[in-house]
């Protein structure tokens, strides 16, 4: 009779808890049907997604993704709208850089912090986070690299160079044989594109403020970090000694110098590892090799810089399914498929990639002095035109007295603080 009684409260508990919506402890969520909607801008690699979709909706029963596939030109914009529209995808690619603003501080990201794995490296979170906030985890990543050409390399028995000096001593024996050592495009602004060139040496330099660690030009100091005077230094040097195609010489785009590279008219160039699918396509018999580059000391790291980032919108109905399916692109399993995948470098350590160029140049990220998030993803838009204009100017051989250079630098840098 006891036994009859607690069947009979169970079932009536459990139709009373299916009428009002009730949760039920025992009768599992993740199978009934619901929808969560995935936006992104990497159209090429749109199959990649699809299966990764299709094997998180294989351990979740219940649930369908919906990708949303939009050009990189139109993707914010569209984004925006759909606030507007109040038709936000649950989870979507988030810019890092200059457009994370944008989604940063639209009001309508969820706080991810307490949704990383907790073998998530810290560091990488600074390139998605703004006021104390995680609006956007980084999931995949690539590394600034210098190319250079492994036939003259291995003509003239240079070496990787393990500082910016040893960078100098190689530029110099290719001029003297004969060779342009260097090369810069210009952008769409008419400056040249230095901020992969100096990512390396400001990570590598003596980092005698908190700018590499906390991404503030004036966190606990007045001065510029002297990684910045590592840069001077080489610039001077590639002014004085003609070590690098000139300014007004130097194509317009990032293209046209992959062009020249190729073609041999400079023996090394400033990219990332996302250079590397496309030199291949564009002469698959030309053979380069990859160094991060350096700084003034002597230990050597590489930086990340995050291609995508993944953010959750604040009123999805899914939310415990989008956090999930974030994890599991974090995951050792969703990294190994996806970044192999897209050819890009995985945010999660250990993670085997495939591609030999990709492996090396992700073997520069985790050292004994552990990694180093981008700088120029970290620092404001402002403080990036800035400093985009003051190295123009030392690359170009145009920055007039050193000292005075410098303060109005500094000066520059503290009225947009």
């Amino acid at each position: 009779m006891c036994k009859r009684s607690i069947g009979i409260v169970l079932c009536i508990g459990l139709i009373a808890g299916i009428l009002t919506g009730c949760h039920i402890p025992f009768l599992s969520k993740t199978e009934k049907e619901r929808t969560m909607v995935f936006s992104h801008w990497d159209t090429e690699n749109q199959k990649v997604y699809e299966t990764l979709a299709s094997k998180y909706m294989k351990k979740n029963k219940g649930l369908t993704i919906k990708i949303q596939e939009i050009s990189r030109e139109e993707y914010n914009e569209t984004w925006l709208q759909s606030i507007s529209d109040k038709n936000m995808a649950d989870v979507f690619a988030v810019p890092a850089g200059k457009d994370f603003d944008v989604f940063a501080e639209s009001g309508k990201l969820l706080d991810l912090d307490k949704v990383l794995p907790d073998d998530y490296d810290r560091s990488i979170i600074k390139l998605g986070t703004k006021d104390g906030h995680v609006w956007a985890v980084p999931v995949t990543g690539s590394v600034p690299v210098i190319f250079y050409n492994k036939a003259l390399f291995q003509q003239y028995e240079l070496v990787r160079p393990q500082t910016v000096s040893d960078f100098v001593v190689n530029c110099s024996i290719l001029q003297h044989n004969g060779f342009t050592p260097f090369a810069m495009s210009k952008d769409e602004n008419g400056f040249l594109d230095t901020a992969d060139f100096v990512e390396g040496i400001l990570a590598n330099g003596s980092c005698d403020t908190d700018l590499v660690s906390e991404g503030k030009f004036f966190h606990k100091n007045e001065a510029l970090d002297s990684g910045f005077h590592d840069v001077m230094g080489l610039a001077f040097e590639f002014a004085l000694s003609d070590l690098m195609i000139p300014k007004e010489e130097s194509v317009q785009g990032h293209q046209k110098l992959q062009e020249q590279f190729v073609n041999g008219a400079c023996a090394m160039f400033p990219g990332s590892t996302n250079d590397i699918s496309t030199l291949h396509k564009r002469n698959d018999q030309f053979e380069f090799g990859i160094f991060s580059m350096p700084g003034s000391k002597s230990f050597y790291k590489g930086v990340l810089k995050a291609d995508m980032m993944l953010g959750i919108s604040d009123k999805s109905k899914v939310d415990s399914d989008a956090e999930g399916f974030v994890r599991y692109l974090l995951s050792k399993e969703g990294q190994e498929l996806l970044c192999n995948g897209v050819s890009r470098i995985p945010v999660t350590e250990k993670v085997p990639v495939s591609d030999p160029e990709l492996a090396a140049a992700q073997g520069f990220l985790y050292t004994a002095d552990g990694l180093s998030p981008s700088l120029y993803q970290r620092i404001t838009e402002k403080e990036r035109a800035i400093c985009r204009e003051k190295l123009d100017l030392a690359f170009s051989g145009s920055c007039g007295i050193l000292e005075e250079y410098m303060l109005d630098w500094t000066n520059a840098l503290k009225e947009v603080q």
